[in-house]
Protein backbone atom coordinates (compact mmCIF):
# COMPACT_ATOMS: atom_id res chain seq x y z
CA UNK A 1 0.00 0.00 0.00
CA UNK A 2 0.90 3.64 0.13
CA UNK A 3 2.31 3.32 3.39
CA UNK A 4 4.58 0.53 2.81
CA UNK A 5 5.72 2.44 -0.22
CA UNK A 6 6.84 5.70 0.88
CA UNK A 7 8.43 3.33 4.03
CA UNK A 8 10.29 1.28 1.48
CA UNK A 9 11.48 4.66 0.11
CA UNK A 10 12.98 6.47 3.23
CA UNK A 11 14.30 3.89 4.23
CA UNK A 12 16.46 3.56 1.24
CA UNK A 13 17.07 7.38 2.07
CA UNK A 14 18.21 6.69 4.98
CA UNK A 15 20.62 4.00 4.04
CA UNK A 16 21.83 6.63 1.92
CA UNK A 17 22.12 9.04 4.67
CA UNK A 18 24.36 6.95 6.57
CA UNK A 19 26.71 6.40 4.06
CA UNK A 20 27.33 10.21 3.51
CA UNK A 21 27.09 11.14 6.89
CA UNK A 22 30.58 11.54 7.74
CA UNK A 23 30.06 14.37 5.17
CA UNK A 24 26.88 15.75 6.15
CA UNK A 25 26.56 18.87 8.04
CA UNK A 26 24.47 18.40 11.78
CA UNK A 27 20.92 19.54 12.12
CA UNK A 28 20.21 22.40 14.81
CA UNK A 29 18.12 19.08 16.96
CA UNK A 30 21.65 17.41 17.35
CA UNK A 31 22.96 19.79 20.17
CA UNK A 32 19.98 18.04 22.22
CA UNK A 33 22.16 14.35 21.61
CA UNK A 34 25.81 16.05 20.90
CA UNK A 35 27.08 18.24 23.95
CA UNK A 36 30.17 19.60 21.85
CA UNK A 37 27.73 21.08 19.73
CA UNK A 38 25.91 22.47 22.43
CA UNK A 39 28.79 24.01 23.62
CA UNK A 40 29.90 25.16 20.67
CA UNK A 41 26.66 26.46 19.32
CA UNK A 42 26.42 28.38 23.10
CA UNK A 43 29.47 30.27 22.68
CA UNK A 44 28.55 31.65 18.71
CA UNK A 45 25.33 33.01 20.05
CA UNK A 46 26.78 34.79 23.08
CA UNK A 47 29.47 36.17 20.59
CA UNK A 48 25.92 37.24 18.36
CA UNK A 49 24.08 38.21 21.73
CA UNK A 50 21.59 36.04 20.61
CA UNK A 51 21.67 33.70 23.79
CA UNK A 52 18.29 34.13 25.03
CA UNK A 53 16.80 32.15 22.55
CA UNK A 54 19.19 28.33 22.97
CA UNK A 55 18.02 29.39 26.82
CA UNK A 56 14.05 29.87 26.07
CA UNK A 57 14.40 26.72 24.16
CA UNK A 58 16.03 24.88 27.29
CA UNK A 59 14.00 26.24 29.65
CA UNK A 60 10.68 25.60 28.02
CA UNK A 61 11.20 22.12 27.01
CA UNK A 62 12.09 21.97 31.36
CA UNK A 63 8.61 23.40 32.13
CA UNK A 64 6.50 20.92 29.19
CA UNK A 65 7.89 18.05 31.85
CA UNK A 66 7.03 19.83 35.26
CA UNK A 67 4.00 17.43 36.71
CA UNK A 68 2.75 19.76 39.88
CA UNK A 69 0.31 22.33 38.58
CA UNK A 70 1.72 24.88 41.72
CA UNK A 71 5.48 24.57 40.60
CA UNK A 72 3.93 24.72 36.82
CA UNK A 73 2.20 27.97 37.23
CA UNK A 74 5.25 29.51 38.99
CA UNK A 75 8.69 28.63 36.60
CA UNK A 76 5.20 29.76 33.67
CA UNK A 77 4.90 33.03 35.13
CA UNK A 78 8.80 33.04 35.35
CA UNK A 79 9.36 32.02 31.49
CA UNK A 80 6.84 34.72 30.77
CA UNK A 81 8.38 37.53 32.39
CA UNK A 82 11.66 36.83 32.00
CA UNK A 83 11.34 35.76 27.63
CA UNK A 84 7.54 37.74 26.80
CA UNK A 85 6.70 40.47 28.79
CA UNK A 86 7.56 44.02 27.46
CA UNK A 87 10.17 44.39 30.02
CA UNK A 88 11.77 41.00 29.94
CA UNK A 89 15.86 41.25 30.10
CA UNK A 90 15.92 38.39 27.76
CA UNK A 91 13.26 38.92 24.88
CA UNK A 92 12.80 36.37 22.37
CA UNK A 93 11.98 38.08 19.20
CA UNK A 94 8.29 36.00 18.82
CA UNK A 95 5.28 38.13 17.26
CA UNK A 96 2.37 40.43 19.64
CA UNK A 97 -0.47 37.76 18.89
CA UNK A 98 1.47 34.94 20.37
CA UNK A 99 2.60 36.97 23.25
CA UNK A 100 -1.16 37.66 23.69
CA UNK A 101 -2.24 34.39 23.64
CA UNK A 102 0.25 33.36 26.25
CA UNK A 103 -1.08 36.52 28.34
CA UNK A 104 -5.02 35.54 27.99
CA UNK A 105 -4.10 31.85 29.63
CA UNK A 106 -1.99 33.24 32.07
CA UNK A 107 -4.58 36.50 32.71
CA UNK A 108 -7.34 33.09 33.10
CA UNK A 109 -5.07 31.43 35.87
CA UNK A 110 -3.81 28.20 33.32
CA UNK A 111 -1.03 26.78 33.04
CA UNK A 112 -0.91 23.99 30.45
CA UNK A 113 2.05 22.39 29.66
CA UNK A 114 2.40 23.53 26.16
CA UNK A 115 1.45 27.46 27.26
CA UNK A 116 5.16 28.45 25.32
CA UNK A 117 4.83 25.35 23.45
CA UNK A 118 3.97 27.81 19.92
CA UNK A 119 7.01 30.12 20.93
CA UNK A 120 9.26 27.57 21.49
CA UNK A 121 8.51 26.22 17.55
CA UNK A 122 8.93 29.83 16.56
CA UNK A 123 12.12 30.18 18.41
CA UNK A 124 13.48 27.07 17.45
CA UNK A 125 12.36 28.34 13.48
CA UNK A 126 14.11 30.96 14.19
CA UNK A 127 17.69 29.47 15.03
CA UNK A 128 17.13 26.82 12.19
CA UNK A 129 16.83 29.19 9.47
CA UNK A 130 18.82 32.07 10.73
CA UNK A 131 21.27 31.48 13.14
CA UNK A 132 22.20 27.83 12.44
CA UNK A 133 23.31 28.30 9.29
CA UNK A 134 25.54 31.42 10.22
CA UNK A 135 27.06 29.14 12.89
CA UNK A 136 27.91 26.17 10.75
CA UNK A 137 29.78 28.82 8.74
CA UNK A 138 31.71 30.20 11.44
CA UNK A 139 35.01 29.59 12.69
CA UNK A 140 33.40 28.23 16.02
CA UNK A 141 32.00 25.48 14.62
CA UNK A 142 34.31 22.36 14.25
CA UNK A 143 33.77 19.22 12.35
CA UNK A 144 32.61 15.70 14.10
CA UNK A 145 35.17 14.55 16.80
CA UNK A 146 35.62 10.70 17.37
CA UNK A 147 35.16 11.39 21.09
CA UNK A 148 32.16 13.70 22.76
CA UNK A 149 33.47 16.16 24.64
CA UNK A 150 33.44 15.59 28.35
CA UNK A 151 30.95 17.90 30.83
CA UNK A 152 32.40 20.72 31.86
CA UNK A 153 31.87 20.69 35.78
CA UNK A 154 32.95 24.56 36.09
CA UNK A 155 30.85 25.94 33.34
CA UNK A 156 27.78 23.56 34.74
CA UNK A 157 28.45 25.42 38.21
CA UNK A 158 28.36 29.30 35.87
CA UNK A 159 26.38 28.44 33.25
CA UNK A 160 22.17 28.85 33.66
CA UNK A 161 21.94 27.72 30.13
CA UNK A 162 24.30 24.14 30.49
CA UNK A 163 22.70 23.85 33.67
CA UNK A 164 19.04 23.54 31.54
CA UNK A 165 21.00 21.54 28.90
CA UNK A 166 22.29 19.23 30.93
CA UNK A 167 18.81 18.75 32.64
CA UNK A 168 17.13 17.93 29.47
CA UNK A 169 19.61 15.43 28.12
CA UNK A 170 19.09 13.64 30.89
CA UNK A 171 15.42 13.97 30.74
CA UNK A 172 15.39 12.50 27.32
CA UNK A 173 17.54 9.85 28.10
CA UNK A 174 15.52 8.55 30.61
CA UNK A 175 12.67 9.02 28.94
CA UNK A 176 13.91 6.83 26.04
CA UNK A 177 15.54 3.90 28.19
CA UNK A 178 11.74 4.14 29.48
CA UNK A 179 10.39 3.41 25.73
CA UNK A 180 12.78 0.61 25.40
CA UNK A 181 12.46 0.85 21.61
CA UNK A 182 13.46 4.64 20.67
CA UNK A 183 10.36 6.00 18.48
CA UNK A 184 12.99 6.39 15.69
CA UNK A 185 13.49 2.86 15.38
CA UNK A 186 10.48 2.18 13.50
CA UNK A 187 11.72 3.84 10.58
CA UNK A 188 14.99 1.25 10.21
CA UNK A 189 13.28 -1.59 11.47
CA UNK A 190 10.76 -2.77 8.88
CA UNK A 191 8.94 -5.68 11.60
CA UNK A 192 8.44 -2.66 14.60
CA UNK A 193 7.40 -0.63 11.99
CA UNK A 194 4.60 -3.11 10.82
CA UNK A 195 3.50 -3.84 14.24
CA UNK A 196 3.03 0.05 15.16
CA UNK A 197 1.26 0.72 12.02
CA UNK A 198 -1.32 -2.07 12.79
CA UNK A 199 -1.38 -0.63 16.20
CA UNK A 200 -2.29 2.81 14.40
CA UNK A 201 -4.90 1.26 12.51
CA UNK A 202 -6.75 -0.29 15.07
CA UNK A 203 -7.04 3.15 16.86
CA UNK A 204 -8.01 5.16 13.95
CA UNK A 205 -4.80 6.88 14.09
CA UNK A 206 -3.02 5.65 10.77
CA UNK A 207 -3.14 8.73 9.31
CA UNK A 208 -0.39 10.29 11.46
CA UNK A 209 2.27 7.71 10.29
CA UNK A 210 1.38 8.54 6.58
CA UNK A 211 2.04 12.18 7.17
CA UNK A 212 4.94 11.40 8.82
CA UNK A 213 6.44 9.73 6.38
CA UNK A 214 5.66 11.74 3.40
CA UNK A 215 7.27 14.66 5.19
CA UNK A 216 10.36 12.95 5.77
CA UNK A 217 10.85 12.02 2.31
CA UNK A 218 9.64 15.58 1.17
CA UNK A 219 13.57 16.97 1.78
CA UNK A 220 15.01 14.31 -0.44
CA UNK A 221 13.20 15.86 -3.45
CA UNK A 222 15.66 18.06 -5.57
CA UNK A 223 13.48 18.76 -8.62
CA UNK A 224 11.89 22.06 -7.62
CA UNK A 225 8.40 21.80 -9.59
CA UNK A 226 7.95 18.37 -7.97
CA UNK A 227 9.06 19.86 -4.69
CA UNK A 228 5.97 22.35 -5.32
CA UNK A 229 3.57 19.91 -6.24
CA UNK A 230 4.63 17.17 -3.39
CA UNK A 231 4.12 20.16 -0.81
CA UNK A 232 0.91 20.89 -1.89
CA UNK A 233 -0.35 17.15 -2.09
CA UNK A 234 0.81 17.05 1.63
CA UNK A 235 -0.94 20.19 2.60
CA UNK A 236 -3.93 19.50 0.57
CA UNK A 237 -4.23 15.41 1.90
CA UNK A 238 -2.97 16.36 5.70
CA UNK A 239 -3.38 19.79 6.85
CA UNK A 240 -5.57 22.36 5.62
CA UNK A 241 -9.10 22.00 7.47
CA UNK A 242 -11.14 19.71 5.47
CA UNK A 243 -8.44 17.41 4.35
CA UNK A 244 -9.49 13.99 3.79
CA UNK A 245 -6.26 12.35 6.37
CA UNK A 246 -6.28 15.56 8.47
CA UNK A 247 -3.38 15.60 11.05
CA UNK A 248 -3.96 17.87 14.28
CA UNK A 249 -1.34 20.49 14.58
CA UNK A 250 -1.11 23.94 15.69
CA UNK A 251 -2.46 26.70 14.56
CA UNK A 252 1.18 28.49 14.00
CA UNK A 253 2.99 24.99 11.92
CA UNK A 254 -0.48 25.50 9.84
CA UNK A 255 0.34 28.95 9.39
CA UNK A 256 3.88 28.78 8.55
CA UNK A 257 2.95 25.63 6.00
CA UNK A 258 0.33 27.25 4.55
CA UNK A 259 2.12 30.65 4.02
CA UNK A 260 4.81 28.53 2.26
CA UNK A 261 3.30 25.70 0.27
CA UNK A 262 3.39 27.70 -2.71
CA UNK A 263 7.42 28.18 -2.79
CA UNK A 264 8.41 25.27 -0.44
CA UNK A 265 11.87 24.86 1.02
CA UNK A 266 12.95 21.40 1.83
CA UNK A 267 12.26 22.48 5.38
CA UNK A 268 8.75 23.29 4.98
CA UNK A 269 7.20 20.11 7.22
CA UNK A 270 10.30 20.06 9.67
CA UNK A 271 8.23 21.86 12.66
CA UNK A 272 5.37 19.42 11.49
CA UNK A 273 7.59 15.95 12.55
CA UNK A 274 8.08 17.74 15.58
CA UNK A 275 4.77 17.56 17.43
Amino acid sequence: GRTITAFDNLCQKRTAEKLAEAEKKPLLEQIFVRRELLYDFREFLYFRHSQENLQFVLEAALYARIENDEERKNRGLEIFNKYCSLDAKSAINIDAPMIQRIKDKIAADMFPKDLVEEARLEVMQIMRIELWPQFIRSDLYRPVKKKEKHVNKKLIKRSPTVQNYEEVRKILQEEEKVRGHRFDDIWIKKELFLAFRKYLYAIGEQTNLQFSLEAQLFPHIEDPEEQKVTAQDIYNDFIKVDAPHYVPLTPFVVKIIKGNVAKPAKHIFADALLI
